[in-house]
């Protein structure tokens, strides 16, 4: 009898900040051959960023909508503006009517009154008779920072080789617009000087270059760099402030520090000293005259303020945007609202698919060996219908939602704007978040309703609280989602399962035909990955969910619906799809992309695969495979 050994992973929640963004579905991957107690597993359904909802390129939104037709035709797991009516219970119907909307339409009026005026003001500062100017003399540095990330961004790509040597394995590489004037390169070089050192000081991307004996010797680096800088501008930081940062310098003289210690003390040091700027930080133009020209040309063409003060304008006086803000928000309420799924319909689901799963996955194995998954499915696993923390809506959160509105109602959501970077910073967080955003996080656009996750009992048996609820068994909790879309929803069930099987042949002593059938399947996920082939038969980051994946698809083989295009995020107006990618940029994430998941499941189930799915698919195959598992 053989029990398996592998990786699982385990959610944490992270922000890193500059130019390059990183999502905030950051995981931390356990050791194969330091195999602890499993951790909980859940399953994160969306996979790609949805901070940003990035428009997807037209050859990847032919291939969505190929392979899943049109969003406004299918189930998702996204409750947006287009579709919320779907979940609204007459209890919910009732708080909107009676207690939500009426303080929602009070506050917008509000906010547009703000607007007006705010708009007004970054016109007067960024503007003259219509024409972008900027006065770059006294100009605060961080204004021209900000600027530069998007001037400069585009023309640098970071190049990593760890090949080289430590001092070299860091370097950027610099591709000027073919028009480029003489300053222009020149403040481009000194940008990408900056990002090399944000990418080699940064204790987020250092793990990509650096191991951790490597790191200790870039933190001492960093810390001579900001401490020189402290000793030449100390004079000029009062007093009380100069002694606690004293003392800083004196401990960090003393011990080995990290990255996360010299950047916190860097922090400690800007908000100390107008004077300072950091390690990073681009350096101003010297000549004043042809920098300000860079900016202003860029504002004026690029980024065309005039262009979008007017389309602000105009958007604070279409009733169709005040709609879908206050639908929007109505959709975010209606999430939030959402505490648990119809219990009844959650086991029947659990029931139907556990009875699928025997049919078509546990017939893989040997009588042995579906005889221990099968006892532990009957006997081991409740289907419950509550959210787990800490995603349970807290009670009295109505009364909080409606603070937030008489907030917004009652007070002067817009900043002073005394500078033009305030004026500047003022615009573009207006073009990012709309006309009317009224502040709140239950208005910030779509909202995941699909919050199904299995948990295994031992991850919390030493919680007497928890231990005492859930009565000693696994917890398969299923979402609103799920329940209502029984069809898309039950894949779903399908793969958390998969994660429970996960757990069984690691604790259990399955044969050994059965453990070398399902090590098959864990490896031809393994594989899809590319880097993956080159590691000894050890798994890869995505293994565990990918596997999960495969026993879902597997239960559902003869179904013609690529159930995961339920994960595809709408765009607002439901005619088409953002957030599209087939590689994952935030390489942390232990889930393949949404499309990548869609695209698997119909090669696994010998689905006919659409041409633009093929051709976009082409682009990344250095890294990525498109193997049929089952």
């Amino acid at each position: 009898m053989k029990r398996l050994k592998f990786s699982a992973a385990l959610f944490i929640l992270s922000t890193t900040a500059y130019s390059q963004h990183f999502d905030p579905g950051v995981i931390h991957l356990l050791n194969p051959e330091n195999y602890p107690s499993p951790q909980a597993i859940r399953c994160n359904l969306l996979g790609d960023s949805t901070d940003k909802n990035k428009t997807a390129s037209r050859d990847l939104n032919d291939c969505a909508m190929a392979l899943c037709g049109l969003p406004s035709k299918n189930p998702n797991v996204f409750i947006t503006n287009n579709n919320f009516q779907n979940y609204v219970t007459p209890e919910l119907e009732k708080t909107l009517s009676k207690k939500i909307n009426p303080k929602l339409d009070l506050a917008l009026k509000r906010i547009k009154k703000d607007r007006i005026e705010q708009i007004k003001n970054i016109e007067k500062k960024l503007l003259s008779n219509g024409v972008v100017k900027i006065n770059m003399k006294g100009m605060d540095p961080l204004f021209n920072t900000s600027l530069s990330d998007e001037v400069f961004f585009p023309y640098v790509k970071k190049d990593i080789s760890m090949k080289r040597p430590l001092k070299e394995r860091v370097k950027v590489i610099v591709t000027p617009p073919q028009d480029a004037s003489e300053e222009f390169k020149n403040q481009l070089n000194k940008y990408a000087q900056g990002y090399e050192k944000f990418i080699k000081y940064n204790s987020g991307s250092v793990q990509e270059y650096a191991n951790e004996k490597e790191e200790s010797v870039i933190a001492k680096e960093y810390y001579s760099l900001v401490k020189k800088s402290y000793m030449d501008i100390r004079k000029s930081i009062p007093a009380d402030q100069r002694k606690e940062l004293d003392e800083r310098v004196k401990d960090f003289d003393r011990r080995d520090i990290s990255l996360y210690d010299v950047s916190d003390f860097e922090v400690g040091l800007s908000n100390s000293s107008a004077g300072y700027k950091t390690v990073n930080a681009p350096a101003t133009c010297k000549d004043e005259v042809a920098c300000q020209k860079i900016f202003e040309d860029y504002l004026s063409s690029n980024k065309n303020i005039s262009n979008i003060l007017s389309s602000l304008k105009k958007d604070l006086n279409d009733p169709e945007v005040l709609k879908q803000e206050k639908l929007k928000c109505n959709a975010g309420i209606i999430n939030a609202s959402s505490n648990a799924s119809n219990e009844k319909n959650a086991k029947a689901i659990f029931a139907k698919v556990k009875k699928q799963m025997e049919e078509k996955v546990f017939s893989k194995f040997s009588a042995h060996s579906r005889g221990i998954i099968k006892r532990h499915f009957d006997n081991s696993i409740n289907a419950n219908n509550e959210k787990s923390d800490p995603l349970h809506r807290e009670e009295g959160e109505d009364d909080s939602t409606l603070r937030e509105l008489d907030v917004a109602a009652n007070e002067n959501l817009t900043q002073n704007i005394a500078t033009q970077e305030d004026a500047y910073n003022e615009l573009v967080k207006l073009q990012d978040s709309g006309v009317y955003d009224v502040g709140m996080s239950l208005c910030q656009g779509a909202q995941n309703i699909a919050w199904d996750a299995f948990m295994p009992y031992k991850n919390f048996e030493e919680d007497e609280t928890l231990s005492s609820v859930y009565g000693g068994m696994d917890q398969m909790f299923v979402s609103p989602f799920t329940t209502l879309n029984e069809k898309a929803g039950r894949a779903i069930v399908a793969h958390e399962l998969g994660h429970a099987m996960s757990y069984v042949f690691q604790d259990a002593d399955m044969s050994e035909s059965s453990a070398a059938t399902y090590k098959k399947i864990r490896m031809c996920a393994t594989e899809n990955y590319l880097e993956n082939t080159k590691k000894d038969g050890s798994e890869g980051r995505n293994t565990e969910e990918d596997t999960a994946d495969l026993i879902a698809y597997m239960t559902y083989q003869n179904e013609k619906e690529v159930f995961l295009c339920a994960l595809l995020q709408p765009s607002s107006d439901a005619k088409s799809y953002v957030n599209l990618e087939f590689l994952e940029k935030n390489t942390q994430d232990t889930h393949s992309t949404s499309l990548y998941r869609a695209y698997l499941e119909a090669i696994n189930k010998g689905l006919p695969t659409p041409i633009s799915c093929q051709k976009s698919f082409e682009r990344h195959a250095d890294v990525l495979s498109a193997k049929k598992c089952i």
